[in-house]
């Protein structure tokens, strides 16, 4: 997985309640923010095509969320910004899925 503890340095585009914000390196967060910062229901596409959807806190992916990189995923618990708690991890492969739960 990319991007796991992602340090976040936000310009804010509106003062709406789901909020449109730039990162330093190019991606993009759509969702609830406090502080100038990711808190809530949010989600985050990084230009190498990464993207999280879920809970977040103080600019942290943080409770529930799907993190998905390229050909392998992550859908459960994370934790400060990294997966942590129950979870699923998919990796495609040419020929099918390698799965664990847990």
């Amino acid at each position: 997985l990319i991007h796991p503890t992602q340090k976040f340095k936000l310009r804010r585009k509106n003062m709406a309640e789901t909020t449109t914000m730039k990162l330093e390196d190019g991606g993009e967060y759509i969702g609830a923010v406090k502080n100038d910062k990711p808190h809530g229901q949010g989600k985050c596409v990084w230009p190498e095509g990464g993207s999280y959807e879920g809970d977040w806190k103080n600019g942290k992916m943080h409770g529930k969320g799907s993190f998905t990189a390229g050909q392998q995923s992550y859908t459960g618990q994370f934790f400060k910004g990294n997966p942590e708690g129950k979870g699923k991890f998919v990796v495609k492969l040419a020929r099918g899925e390698l799965v664990y739960e847990g």
